[in-house]
């Protein structure tokens, strides 16, 4: 009879455990689901932001890209000028005209060619 006493009593301790699990889940499992439904709700939101910042870095790449662009642009532009003006200072300029009247006559000469 000892013997079936520890059986049972090892049984009642085996049904029990199971019976406590099997109530856990049950109680869990819709907190469980919730909580997965966060998590993944959680990750969209992330995988989202991670797009949103690289579409921000690569207009970002975009405008550097356009400003270099025109500052290379600039630069030629700036070059040009600072040739015509050179070209422009180094004429010979007719006698007896003062500055102004020079520099509009020398104007004129490269604006109306």
């Amino acid at each position: 009879m000892r013997t079936f006493g520890l059986q049972g009593l090892a049984l009642g301790a085996v049904l029990g455990f199971a019976a406590g699990v099997a109530a856990a889940w049950w109680h869990y499992s819709p907190r469980l689901k919730v909580a997965e439904q966060r998590a993944e709700h959680l990750v969209d939101l992330v995988r989202e932001q991670n797009r949103a910042v690289e579409a921000l870095k690569t207009a970002t790449d975009n405008r550097i890209a356009a400003a270099r662009a025109a500052a290379e642009r600039a630069r030629g532009e700036a070059e040009a000028h600072r040739k015509a003006a050179d070209r422009i200072l180094s004429q010979r300029l007719p006698v007896g005209l003062d500055a102004c009247a020079a520099s509009c006559m020398l104007i004129d000469a490269e604006v109306r060619p």
